[in-house]
């Protein structure tokens, strides 16, 4: 390999791992409950938004949810035009059944399309 492809993968890799350590200090933040008010928390928001931000997209709806009917998960996708709703017809309020983890499998795999 010669210098300016080695250097290149060089630069790629350290910007890609920069980028994934600031979704990492995203995360770590809302979970510590962090002031978005501080300049260095809206500035890894600000950078991070592009990619968490299809992932807010999505409404996940269940036919049998007794505590959050599907027809609060249609009344919120009417109301942001973006989200996709997804309904699962045999499933109810769990994230174990085969049906729900098959449809957010590929809810990800979309994400990850695109």
């Amino acid at each position: 390999m010669d210098f300016m492809s080695s250097s290149g993968i060089t630069l790629v890799s350290t910007l890609g791992g920069i980028y994934l350590l600031m979704l990492l200090l995203r995360f770590l933040l809302q979970i510590a409950r962090a002031d978005f008010y501080n300049p260095m928390s809206q500035a890894i928001v600000r950078f991070t938004d592009p990619v968490v931000r299809p992932l807010r997209a999505l409404i996940p709806g269940y036919r049998y949810d007794m505590v959050c009917p599907p027809e609060t998960a249609y009344e919120l996708s009417k109301c942001w035009p973006e989200a996709s709703l997804v309904i699962a017809p045999f499933s109810g309020h769990t994230a174990f059944e085969k049906e729900i983890t098959h449809e957010l499998v590929l809810a990800t795999n979309q994400f990850a399309q695109s």
